[in-house]
């Protein structure tokens, strides 16, 4: 990413800031996509200082898929994320999700003999990463919209054709 378009992402994101009340949620899994959108909204709420005050909640799941050095790392930066914020006095909240017993990998896989997923049958993002973040999302904000962050390829895709 140039330095021009990190600039131009940094003002879209202040400019949403104060459109409105509502929390935003960023979904982030340890990747280099989410680790961007994270580190791009974290470095707005350092800029604002005392001005951040919209609720940024950060989303990771633990779908207990993952091998366990790569699971570790996932909680050891969250936990470095949530104290660097409460330290700084900044809004941001991390919340770990899991799935349910009965909507785990393994539960799905073996127990009710669900196929591995494949690109055209993915059953485990929904089950084991979007309705435990769901309800989560339910529970910070009940009735309300959030705004959510995720990095999207077609950004990506325009980034780098503009030679970010």
């Amino acid at each position: 990413m140039t330095d021009t378009n990190k600039h131009n992402v940094i003002s879209f994101l202040h400019q949403h800031y104060f459109h409105d009340n509502r929390p935003w949620v960023i979904a982030y899994s340890g990747g280099k996509d989410s680790t961007l959108v994270l580190q791009l909204v974290y470095q707005l709420m350092i800029e604002l200082g005392a001005k951040a005050i919209k609720p940024i909640h950060v989303i990771a799941s633990d779908t207990h898929v993952e091998a366990p050095n790569i699971s570790d790392y996932l909680h050891d930066i969250l936990v470095r994320i949530e104290a660097h914020a409460r330290t700084h006095g900044l809004p941001v909240s991390v919340h770990i999700v899991q799935p349910e017993p009965s909507e785990s990998f393994w539960g799905k896989l073996i127990g009710k003999g669900y196929p591995s997923p494949t690109r055209w049958f993915r059953w485990c993002t929904t089950k084991i990463k979007i309705k435990p973040a769901r309800r989560v999302i339910d529970k910070i904000v009940p009735n309300m919209e959030v705004w959510c962050f995720y990095w999207v390829p077609e950004v990506q895709r325009a980034l780098t054709a503009a030679g970010g």
